[in-house]
């Protein structure tokens, strides 16, 4: 077995329960779910729409869950000398296998909820305003948003988390609290900037058109959410997120190798 191979099954073998037991509850929530919603909160019955939006709440928290096992297992293996300074792989293959592990769980999650949502959808038909093949590319899409999402987000974080272990050296009681506020500083000004006129006209390319469904809104008197979804997505916006965040990556793995490994 190649060495990015081990690092990627020891991974799976240690985290393969969870992900079992995660498909296990999260399937029968899928199909059974968007009932429920119409029985609970007395709104319209519209599998199409509810069935999207528990997706959609999974998939926000597949992000938080793989954030979680990405840092614990980095927060465990840190603790042992014999995998950080006794190891032939770089720091690059130690970290880059724990993002590519978290990116595969969430493939296999979404992949199942995926399917469950396919048959649900075609299985309660009578319920359903959304055509099948809307549900499908709405799937995919969830799918591609939520990978993307789980691998900037866990970058930003490991970005914040070397700075806190680099603190730490000076000042180990406020090393935490000042890589946050660094966090939410730096994710101000980063919004700021996809915001700016200028990362538009930088970005403002290769449009992609979603497709065209009035999911609108889900209410009644004690419940209220939306699917919204934009008009189109842009092969710019992507390309900087992909160069942006490997820029970031590669950073903080050079300077966890030099300042906080080393």
């Amino acid at each position: 077995m190649s060495q990015w191979g081990g690092l990627l099954w020891k991974e799976w073998m240690i985290y393969k329960t969870f992900i079992y037991l995660a498909i296990i509850v999260n399937i029968p929530v899928v199909v059974l779910g968007p009932l429920l919603i119409g029985r609970i909160f007395n709104v319209e019955q519209n599998y199409g729409i509810h069935v999207l939006i528990i997706s959609a709440m999974l998939g926000f928290l597949y992000v938080l869950g793989m954030v979680f096992i990405f840092f614990s297992s980095l927060e465990r293996e840190m603790k042992r000398p014999d995998i950080w300074f006794h190891t032939a792989a770089s720091s690059f293959k130690l970290v880059g296998a724990k993002l590519v592990s978290i990116s595969l769980y969430n493939i296999i999650l979404l992949a199942c909820i995926g399917i469950a949502t396919i048959i649900a959808s075609l299985l309660f038909s009578k319920f359903n305003v959304v055509p099948i093949s809307s549900v499908i590319k709405l799937e995919l899409g969830l799918i591609i948003t939520v990978i993307l999402s789980t691998i900037t987000f866990t970058i930003g974080i490991f970005a914040m988390w070397v700075v806190a272990r680099m603190i730490r050296q000076i000042n180990a009681i406020f090393s935490n609290v000042v890589a946050v506020i660094l966090y939410f500083i730096a994710f101000h000004y980063y919004t700021k900037f996809i915001e700016s006129n200028f990362y538009r006209n930088l970005t403002d390319y290769g449009a992609v058109k979603l497709p065209e469904i009035g999911l609108g809104e889900v209410s009644s008197e004690n419940f209220y959410i939306t699917y919204h979804l934009p008009d189109n997505i842009f092969i710019g916006d992507i390309v900087f997120e992909i160069l942006f965040f490997t820029f970031l990556f590669i950073v903080s793995v050079y300077a966890f190798d030099k300042k906080v490994r080393g």
